[in-house]
């Protein structure tokens, strides 16, 4: 068809116009020849023998880390009500690669999703055989789609949603995204106000179904250190009744902001402390420095002693958090904690680690990543959602004066998370009735 013509010849001059570009990122990274011929549908002798094993496995594609994660969600509910199962799962980015080599074991094989060349998708599929192909919200290649729909395999969309960008984008190049996408026969969607918008992008209106968001799912599966936040607190020297500010992912500008405004707080409230948790902790000593430029006792996280009894002589007044996998479990530690990437940056970070510990979150004005996710805890009062700085800068002292509001809106946005659990299931549930009917097989309860 021309439209596939068109597409095939755009992508590979596309390519090969920025084939230098990605060789030096690459490159720089360490990881230019690392898997690199999975990625043309070449794979290892040992891949090849488990893919001549176990023939008609389900094919999962997740493209980096978030998206592995939701894909870990799906896979441990479908092996709870379909056993045996066996799985290719796919991933783009070498940091999704790291969190699938969990996943990794006789059931599940770990590859380089193939580039969206014809022959390199026709190669991955001769070998893969599968016998579903789950997409992970909004990854969708037309050679995939295509090379399925030839040889009669169902292609799933699973937690999807349609960002205000990729809204654009489907309607900007309609004319290839609409042939593709009306050959995906069911989609998964986390929220109900992306049925009209998934519809209007192109979507057959009969394949769209809401089953919720899979991320409060993966908040409940991650892996949280109950009593790190009150072990913190300890070595620190803060006392219990002594209020923090927490700050999570901020970006640069935020950390600026913050600390004006808790330089100002603590006029009236001269125990608060501060927490800064930069999106990018390689910036720590950067805001650290800035801390104490302001005559701010500053600590980083890693300066604090493994050893839980040893305790800061002099307690500080700000901890810059300089570690990796601690920003979720130390949530419990903030009297309110602030979403970053939502006052000065743009598009927002998931909040929803914070509020499963039942304390107030407050987000900014920019959150358009996440805005029904927003939509949902403010009908619930579960989450504070500020115009600008005036008004986070009032809330937090609101909070702050009025202990009983912050408890009954951490509670309300705990009470939300709980009553959201649960799209992996309902997900799981669907595929797994299709993998019966597809091999022909009759439910045994």
């Amino acid at each position: 068809m021309l439209h596939q013509l068109l597409y095939n010849a755009g992508f590979t001059t596309g390519f090969s116009l920025a084939w230098p570009y990605f060789t030096y990122r690459m490159w720089k990274r360490g990881r230019l020849w690392s898997a690199f011929s999975e990625r043309l549908g070449f794979y290892t002798p040992e891949a090849r023998k488990w893919m001549r094993q176990h023939p008609k496995p389900v094919w999962i594609h997740a493209v980096s880390v978030g998206e592995m994660m939701i894909a870990r969600a799906v896979i441990a509910e479908l092996r709870l009500i379909y056993p045996g199962l066996k799985v290719v799962l796919s991933t783009t980015t070498a940091t999704g690669r790291q969190v699938g080599q969990t996943l990794a074991d006789e059931d599940t094989l770990l590859i380089y999703n193939p580039t969206d060349f014809l022959l390199s998708v026709k190669r991955a599929f001769d070998q893969i055989q599968p016998i579903m192909l789950l997409l992970v919200e909004q990854e969708i290649w037309p050679n995939h789609v295509w090379c399925a729909e030839r040889r009669n395999i169902p292609v799933w969309l699973i937690n999807a949603r349609l960002s205000d960008r990729s809204m654009n984008r489907f309607q900007r190049f309609r004319y290839f995204v609409e042939p593709v996408v009306r050959l995906i026969g069911w989609v998964g969607l986390q929220h109900p106000e992306d049925v009209e918008r998934m519809a209007r992008a192109g979507f057959r209106p009969e394949t769209l179904a809401v089953t919720g968001s899979m991320k409060f799912d993966v908040a409940e599966a991650a892996s949280y250190k109950t009593d790190l936040a009150a072990q913190v607190r300890r070595k620190l020297g803060w006392q219990e009744d002594e209020a923090v500010l927490l700050a999570g992912s901020t970006h640069p500008g935020e950390e600026d902001l913050l600390v004006e405004m808790f330089l100002a707080m603590r006029r009236e409230f001269p125990h608060l402390k501060l927490v800064l948790a930069p999106r990018h902790f390689e910036r720590a000593a950067e805001v650290a420095k800035f801390c104490r430029d302001h005559n701010l006792k500053t600590v980083l996280r890693t300066e604090l002693k493994a050893n839980e009894a040893e305790v800061l002589c002099s307690p500080p007044d700000v901890m810059v958090l300089n570690s990796t996998g601690e920003l979720s479990s130390l949530y419990k530690l903030g009297t309110v904690n602030f979403i970053g990437k939502s006052i000065l940056g743009k598009g927002g970070q998931n909040f929803i680690e914070a509020v499963r510990w039942g304390r107030p979150v407050i987000v900014g004005p920019f959150m358009d990543n996440f805005r029904s996710l927003v939509s949902t805890f403010k009908e619930t009062g579960g989450v504070i959602q500020v115009e600008n700085s005036f008004e986070l800068f009032q809330t937090f002292r609101e909070l702050l004066l009025d202990p009983e509001r912050a408890r009954q809106i951490g509670s309300a946005g705990e009470k939300t998370y709980r009553e959201n659990l649960g799209a992996g299931k309902k997900t799981a549930v669907m595929i797994a009735a299709t993998l019966r009917k597809l091999n022909g097989q009759t439910r045994r309860d």
